[in-house]
């Protein structure tokens, strides 16, 4: 069975999980505001904390570009601090840069890692700074089961990198305060849109040999083909409609900053699948791939996992490796059944111009190097462990 990389959307999903697992557990008594995503999310805050004299952010030289467009587009000038190539924040580089012009410091807690920040923290705050927690690689935690993060003043979430519900970005905010942006409902045409990708998903996480999902891809080939001389299908202010992919993998929606859906609340069909989601057993499944990973991919075996050691309070998005010439290799592990896929490998334009010479160049080999093998709930232990052994195996790797 070829696996997706990420996260599909089942039937099991929708059925409401017992209370004490679901979200609204969590997230009851903390100050958490929802949004269409993540980016939505920051770009709202960032426009409340930018000032006439402080309109800067610190942020990571290595990053995913989503997190980088909100700032600009709220107005916000960016600075980049070092991430080592052990995905480790360079504390010296940050206070060098923390000028008087500087309103916020941004950092990530990668692949759901908590980054060690507790006495750089103090020294920013000190000096008037806010501190943003990007915990948007996973909003989980665990002893007890929690919403992740803590230490930032403001905290960022995207719901979707665990739960296959398609949107929804958080804010949480522990220090400080923001005003609620007046959010609209997605229009009823990109509604169904977005509807009409999950239930593909649904029909993609059965098995292959489904008599269902033959049905219905064979539907929405006969509806490609009768549209193929029409109009490409767009929606209004969103991104084309995905078709089914060929291989049966689930291909993300673009990364970039849409000023429609920062407007936008979080839409209800993708609230009701977080909602209903038992995430007590989304964290277990991720905790068990994981450690199948690291026992066999244990040292002294290459490639190099970049966070070998699971923590206990740690609900991981994905397994990350060091591989050298990354881009000759990532399809042919896709070849031989691994559904592998990369992260920080866009980096912002600016980052040469606006980060250190060390800096750059880290976040340069990261992102050239870095390779994301699949965790998520959708995988059982045996697929897992093939893909570990796919991987000890590939000579070409070394």
């Amino acid at each position: 069975m070829q696996y997706s990389p990420h996260p599909l959307l089942r039937l099991s999903d929708i059925r409401p999980s017992p209370a004490e697992t679901r979200f609204a557990a969590l997230a009851e008594s903390s100050r958490l505001f929802e949004f269409y995503n993540a980016r939505g999310a920051l770009f709202h805050l960032f426009k409340q904390l930018k000032t006439v004299q402080r309109r800067r952010v610190l942020m990571p030289a290595f990053h995913c570009i989503s997190m980088i467009e909100p700032a600009l587009a709220a107005g916000m000038e960016v600075s980049f601090y070092r991430i080592d190539r052990s995905l480790q924040i360079d504390e010296e580089d940050v206070i060098a840069r923390a000028s008087n012009e500087v309103c916020a410091f941004l950092y990530v807690n990668f692949f759901g890692f908590p980054a060690k920040v507790d006495a750089l923290l103090t020294d920013l705050r000190r000096r008037g700074i806010a501190v943003v927690e990007d915990s948007s690689h996973s909003f989980l935690e665990l002893q007890p089961l929690r919403l992740a993060g803590g230490s930032g003043d403001y905290i960022v979430y995207s719901f979707g990198k665990l739960v296959p519900c398609g949107a929804g970005g958080g804010l949480r905010v522990r220090a400080g305060s923001i005003d609620l942006p007046h959010l609209t409902s997605l229009e009823w045409k990109d509604s169904l849109v977005l509807a009409k990708r999950l239930i593909e998903q649904v029909f993609l996480s059965r098995n292959e040999q489904s008599v269902v999902r033959r049905f219905y891809f064979s539907l929405e080939a006969a509806r490609v083909s009768r549209k193929q001389h029409g109009p490409r299908e767009q929606s209004n202010g969103t991104s084309p409609s995905q078709r089914p992919p060929k291989d049966g993998a689930f291909v993300p929606g673009n990364l970039a900053f849409d000023a429609l859906h920062a407007r936008t609340r979080f839409p209800s069909f993708p609230r009701w699948i977080l909602h209903a989601a038992n995430l007590h057993e989304i964290v277990f499944q991720r905790r068990r791939n994981y450690s199948h990973y690291s026992t066999i991919l244990a040292f002294p075996r290459t490639p190099l996992s970049v966070l070998p050691q699971l923590h206990d309070s740690v609900c991981p998005w994905a397994y990350p490796i060091l591989v050298a010439n990354r881009a000759q290799h990532d399809q042919r592990l896709r070849s031989l059944g691994v559904p592998v896929w990369t992260f920080g490998d866009v980096l912002h334009p600016s980052v040469d111009q606006h980060a250190g010479t060390q800096a750059a160049a880290d976040a340069r080999f990261l992102s050239t190097h870095l390779l994301c093998l699949p965790v998520h709930q959708g995988l059982p232990s045996e697929a897992v462990a093939s893909f570990a052994q796919v991987i000890a195996k590939a000579n070409f790797l070394r």
